[in-house]
């Protein structure tokens, strides 16, 4: 009756069996959206915000079972005739509802279709064919055969990536060579034993999104699988990888050598992996609306990530399933040691974030392939992540088809220990609050604060033995390891007391409750430099607000206590709420910031206690049906103050020539951007999205540099906003944003009038290598090309144009001069040359560098050779370099005055050394530390800028050395190459932070719209 489709369609409906649909399709750009009995049209563009609108004034779908459960607005319903259900139970599993009979006969299905609509009709059409033509109905049973468990890495907008890249890698099933392997192995449920005999989950469900579960007895004795759905586009139900499998024993596992934390948990099993490990959003989305349909699940394993933060629809139905009161645990990522690799959703304030400890020869330290901290959404300040963390290394459990366990390793089989973890949380939580109709309601919230609140902190080793960066995993900072490793018994404990103690109520908690810079390496790498005067933003702490008390709150109000011991008096508090913010569900970030007055002169530590005030929207109980959301209003809210206590040292700051700036704010990444890797030999990963900070994949240049004496602010505003009195540099590393024409006036004033020095660190940039790195997107439909190569060197060069500087039009690769690295070497990876430089200036070279052609180049060159055309890129790849001759050795650095340029920051960057063919190259740190040492004092250190590499001036006769604080303007430049120019991809603008209001006059594409400097930097 509801049906809004073609004629064509509604054929294919009828073929297939089905009697009656009600669906969201598509029209010239149009979509038609039928929710409860009435349609509306709206831009496709707004389907998801409508869907939101009508939840939010309660326009429910139609009940479709004796439950009455509500159907979420974005899923059809389609009813089957009795000859179709086994066909289609053998397809897509138990999503047929056998409890919800028709009138007429018919059963009910329930499709999620988003934007498949024409591809599950496919499916049903073949299912039809193929069904029987008796028409009796089958008997009314749950299907408890192969389930579905898996992963989502996603490598662009697609959520298809293999599941958990370590955790697949795996192993011999002979014990011995797993214990070779990994120097040891461990079962981690054994350490929930002790719980089972009176706790063993049965009280709580898990629900598995992976590649399926192979159901062995020996494996799975107690558990109850009660629910397997395939929703991929593979017809089986059948668990051919074995990860979903896997993940599974570690929740709910029965065997004596590799035990789950709660053997006795329901389990509903979700397919979203192909046996090709394959798999797409639209399928997770399909899921999570049966979830959120279905109901009665308490947590959610999802051993899947990526770095795709932005995808709305996914990270919206996160915090539907939270808002419904499911708590969901997912993998942090296999992307360690570079800091800031969380993946998504990992990442999400509403899920359990779980990070991964090895065993053996390093039990109890963090795992070096596990993501670190802190997360990259868009804020300034990052939030602590991961949450926790669990065994990850030599992992023991199930195999397919096998009595015995076998060891993995991943962050995915961290994951679903948390989860089994949970269950029996939850499960202990009921038990407590039994025949109590008023007890308090589990949800996540309440979860998140019994799993942080007793992990035990892993002891990191004493900081800068493993490395000079802490960039190795047993520098265990709260950004590695998280609140710490979990306590199963003391968890579980929290939830049996967890309504007694806060009296039925729950209660408000700050993650984290203390911002002690004084705890080091803990709070690295915010510990690991003074606050001073002049530090730009102060020290701030993204602090996340986890409120066990209600789903809906706000924060009206904070205040700011001074200790008054340590000069404490000294340290001022900022934070930017908005009262009238509605914090939902469950969770909330504040970002506080902490200056010190300019009156210090010594160092110290300051102290004081940051309170917020959170109004919470009705108290969640057991009898209470009422969802609320955000629009409701606070008159029945009640009140809990939460402290953040803060410890902080204080010193004076250093001089002007030690005091470095570095320009954050035009670095553009993955997503919302697509941005191209900066090194292009790295074939793993196709897209540039770790950040470019100090605190994520430039921690090692940022300790190198600490450990100089340098200290190190953070510029995220545009360039005309800081003074450049207070820095004896600015530091611009791997820039992909344009720059404004104002920034470019005042930097040349800054250089030439105030003493400030300037390094930058280019990237690769060629319009034909750009082109290339395009690529076409299964998930989207879309062909996804790159804003900007590695760097924007167009901008760089009208940026550097008033130094008479400027970067070629061509990329080169290869090794660096042994004098510009530390011991063993260290490589251009992908970079451009310069081609303008000043008479005075030093311009080095690199003699081993070759160029990088691109494939129309190299077809090209076969054609001239006379080679066949089906010789193709892959083949001339091997001639894709072009060796370099010394008297045309490429220029790569260059100085003159006090303004540094290099072409490539991959030799500084954690993410892209390692990328060469030979095992990766070392840190290039005699190159920075001189570059940097020219740009703040104008000394020339002669074993990387040698005499040789002097461009002289006309007459050939010899400038004065003398450091000059001024940079001097010359009248003419030598020209080395032709210079790279022209305009960016249309498509920075869409990207950029800083756009142009259209309509705007101007000779580019864009020009970028300077924002208004902030009253206080840093905050939100």
């Amino acid at each position: 009756p509801d049906c809004a489709m073609s004629r064509r369609r509604r054929s294919v409906v009828r073929a297939a069996g089905i009697v009656a649909a009600a669906a969201a399709t598509e029209h010239r750009g149009w979509r038609r959206v039928v929710v409860g009995g009435f349609s509306r049209d709206v831009e496709a563009a707004h389907h998801a915000r409508l869907l939101r609108l009508l939840s939010e004034r309660h326009c429910q779908p139609r009940a479709l079972s004796s439950t009455q459960a509500a159907l979420p607005t974005d899923a059809a319903v389609v009813w089957l005739r009795p000859a179709v259900v086994p066909a289609v139970r053998r397809t897509f599993g138990s999503v047929v509802d056998d409890a919800a009979w028709r009138p007429d006969g018919t059963r009910v299905a329930l499709l999620f279709l988003r934007r498949r609509f024409h591809l599950v009709m496919r499916a049903f059409s073949a299912a039809a064919a193929n069904a029987s033509s008796a028409a009796s109905p089958p008997r009314s049973r749950r299907a408890l055969a192969g389930s579905p468990t898996t992963k989502k890495k996603s490598s662009s907008s697609s959520k298809g990536s293999p599941p958990e890249q370590g955790a697949e890698k795996t192993t011999s099933p002979h014990r011995a060579n797993d214990v070779r392997r990994y120097g040891g192995v461990v079962a981690p449920g054994k350490e929930a034993e002790a719980i089972h005999a009176t706790n063993n989950g049965s009280l709580a469900t898990v629900a598995i999104f992976d590649t399926g579960v192979r159901r062995k007895p020996s494996h799975f004795r107690e558990a109850r699988i009660v629910e397997t759905i395939n929703w991929t586009s593979e017809p089986t139900l059948r668990d051919k990888l074995g990860h979903g499998t896997f993940v599974a024993s570690l929740i709910a596992g029965a065997s004596p050598e590799c035990p789950g934390f709660a053997p006795g948990v329901a389990l509903r099993v979700h397919r979203v992996f192909t046996n090709d490990q394959i798999s797409f959003t639209s399928w997770f989305l399909d899921a999570f609306n049966y979830v959120l349909w279905r109901g009665g699940v308490d947590v959610l394993n999802l051993s899947v990530g990526g770095p795709d933060f932005a995808d709305a629809p996914f990270a919206d139905k996160i915090r539907q399933l939270a808002a419904a009161g499911v708590a969901v645990v997912s993998a942090i990522g296999n992307d360690g040691p570079t800091w800031g690799t969380l993946n998504s959703p990992a990442d999400m304030a509403e899920v359990v974030g779980v990070g991964g400890l090895d065993v053996g020869r390093r039990a109890g330290a963090v795992a070096r392939f596990s993501s670190r901290g802190p997360t990259l959404d868009g804020i300034s300040v990052g939030r602590v992540k991961p949450d926790v963390s669990a065994p990850a290394n030599g992992v023991l459990g199930a195999v397919l088809d096998a009595d015995h366990c076998r060891a993995m390793h991943g962050t995915s089989v961290a994951a679903p220990s948390v989860a089994g973890l949970a269950a029996l949380v939850a499960s202990a939580h009921r038990q407590s609050t039994a025949g109590d109709s008023s007890a308090y309601r589990w949800n996540p919230a309440m979860l998140k604060q019994c799993l942080t609140e007793t992990a035990t902190r892993v002891s990191p080793a004493p900081f800068g033995t493993d490395d000079a960066a802490g960039t190795n995993a047993r520098t265990a900072s709260i950004f590695a390891q998280g609140f710490g490793r979990i306590n199963a018994t003391a968890a579980e404990a929290c939830g049996r007391t967890y309504a007694s103690d806060t009296r039925d109520r729950g209660r408000v908690s700050l993650l984290p409750s203390a911002f002690d810079l004084t705890d080091c390496p803990y709070w690295s790498p915010h510990c690991e430099q003074p606050l001073t005067p002049w530090t730009r933003g102060g020290k701030a702490v993204n602090v996340t607000v986890v409120n066990g008390m209600g789903s809906v709150f706000r924060i009206p109000e904070w205040r700011w206590e001074p200790s008054r011991d340590d000069g404490a008096h000294l340290l001022e508090a900022h934070v930017e709420i908005d009262p009238s913010k509605r914090f939902w569900p469950w969770v909330g970030s504040v970002v506080a910031a902490f200056t010190v007055s300019s009156g210090i002169v010594d160092e110290r530590v300051a102290r004081g206690t940051l309170s917020l005030r959170v109004d919470t929207l009705l108290p969640i109980h057991a009898d209470d049906d009422v969802e609320l959301s955000p629009c409701h209003d606070f008159d029945n809210a009640t009140t809990q103050w939460v402290s953040l206590r803060v410890a902080i040292p204080v010193a004076p700051p250093k001089p002007r020539e030690k005091r470095l700036l570095w320009d954050a704010t035009h670095s553009l990444a993955y997503p919302p951007a697509f941005v191209a890797r900066d090194a292009l030999r790295q074939q793993a990963d196709l897209l540039d999205w770790n950040g470019d900070e100090p605190a994520t994949n430039f921690r090692t240049l940022f300790a190198f540099l600490r450990g100089r004496g340098y200290e190190i602010d953070v510029l995220r505003e545009d360039l005309v906003c800081f003074d450049a009195e207070r820095y004896g540099a600015l530091l611009i590393p791997d820039p992909e944003d344009e720059f404004a024409s104002e920034e470019i006036a005042k930097l040349a004033d800054d250089v030439a009038r105030r003493g400030l020095g300037l390094v930058v660190l280019a990237d690769w940039h060629s319009e034909a290598l750009v082109e290339e790195a395009a690529f076409f997107d299964d998930n989207t439909q879309v062909r996804w090309r790159a804003a900007v190569g590695g760097a924007n060197v167009p901008a760089l060069n009208r940026l550097l144009a008033p130094f008479e500087l400027a970067f070629g039009g061509e990329v080169y690769e290869g090794p660096l001069p042994d004098a510009w690295c530390d011991p063993g070497g260290c490589a251009f990876e992908s970079g451009n040359a310069l081609a303008v430089v000043p008479r005075g200036a030093y311009a080095v070279s690199a003699p081993a560098l070759r160029r990088r052609r691109s494939n129309a180049e190299m077809r090209d060159a076969q054609r001239r050779l006379g080679a066949p055309a089906s010789a193709g890129p892959k083949k001339a790849q091997r001639h894709a370099l072009d060796p370099a001759t010394p008297a045309h050795a490429p220029v790569v650095l260059a100085a003159a005055g006090r303004v540094v340029a290099f072409g490539d920051s991959a030799c500084a960057d954690d993410a892209h050394r390692g990328a060469t063919a030979r095992g990766g190259s070392q840190f290039c740190g005699p190159l920075l530390a001189a570059a940097v040492e020219v740009a703040t004092t104008g000394r020339r250190n002669a074993s990387v800028f040698p005499d040789a590499a002097r461009v002289l001036p006309f007459g050939g006769g010899a400038e004065s050395e003398a450091p000059d604080s001024r940079h001097r303007r010359r009248t003419t430049a030598v020209q080395l190459a032709p210079a790279a120019s022209g305009l960016v991809s249309p498509l920075l603008e869409k990207y950029s932070r800083r756009r142009r209001p259209p309509g705007t006059p101007t000779s580019l594409p864009w020009t970028p719209r300077l924002r208004p400097c902030p009253a206080f930097p840093g905050l939100p």
